[in-house]
């Protein structure tokens, strides 16, 4: 997943701004809006107004083969467009985010009883349920490269997988770490979130000694085959005892 930011990109104002499908596949133009990489049209995920310009959300082809510069095309109703280049690694790992009961954003977290994590709030429906030491999570991330089975853009593993034990595996090597304190999870389990288009779920095992509070730094450290190590930047993390 990727986002573009620029000014233009909605020229009828905010009418043109849209929100991803619920479920199904994502188009591949919005309001006339339309943007390919290497010829490869992308699939829109959202339009929305940023701090400063109107911002794309949206997944990089997979069928575009990674290079240091990578022609992009954006093109406003069919006619105007912009071209750049840019690279486009085989992994660029990122942890998504999502805003807890305090209003800061954290790493988007599931417990093993399916709850997500937050620290808290005042409301009685909202409870105290960070991460726990010892325990197994699921974190959801995007850049994580090629699996196997491979997955094709716009497209979901197969929805049998679990059943017949053939998740789209994540082919590069991915570990957890918890940024500043040096202690890192390695080799954990990393494959294509069922039914989401672009997105990988990290099932770590919280290990005894990690680090403890309500803001901890974590990164996702991946490694593709005959490559070097990436590491995202840093999320945040409510983590107890």
């Amino acid at each position: 997943m990727a986002i573009i930011s620029a000014s233009g990109l909605t020229p009828d104002g905010t009418s043109d701004y849209t929100l991803a499908p619920i479920v199904g596949r994502y188009p591949k133009s919005v309001h006339n809006l339309s943007i390919t990489f290497s010829g490869i049209p992308a699939p829109i995920v959202s339009v929305a107004m940023g701090a400063t310009n109107p911002e794309v959300t949206l997944q990089v082809p997979c069928e575009v083969t990674p290079a240091s510069s990578v022609p992009v095309v954006v093109t406003v109703n069919g006619g105007a467009s912009g071209t750049t280049n840019i690279p486009i690694y085989a992994v660029s790992p990122g942890i998504f985010q999502q805003v807890m009961s305090d209003g800061t954003s954290r790493a988007v977290a599931i417990r093993p009883d399916g709850t997500f994590a937050d620290i808290g709030g005042t409301d009685s429906e909202d409870p105290d349920n960070p991460v726990r030491l010892n325990e197994v999570d699921r974190f959801y991330v995007t850049g994580l490269g090629v699996t196997t089975p491979v997955l094709t853009t716009d497209t979901v593993e197969d929805p049998n997988s679990y059943i017949f034990q053939v998740q789209s595996e994540v082919n590069a090597s991915v570990s957890f770490a918890f940024s500043g304190s040096g202690v890192q999870v390695d080799n954990v389990t990393a494959h294509a979130a069922p039914g989401l288009i672009g997105v990988y779920e990290v099932d770590v095992k919280i290990p005894a000694n990690a680090p403890t509070g309500n803001n901890i730094p974590i990164s996702i450290v991946v490694t593709p085959p005959g490559g070097t190590a990436v590491t995202s930047p840093n999320a945040t993390a409510p983590i107890a005892q």
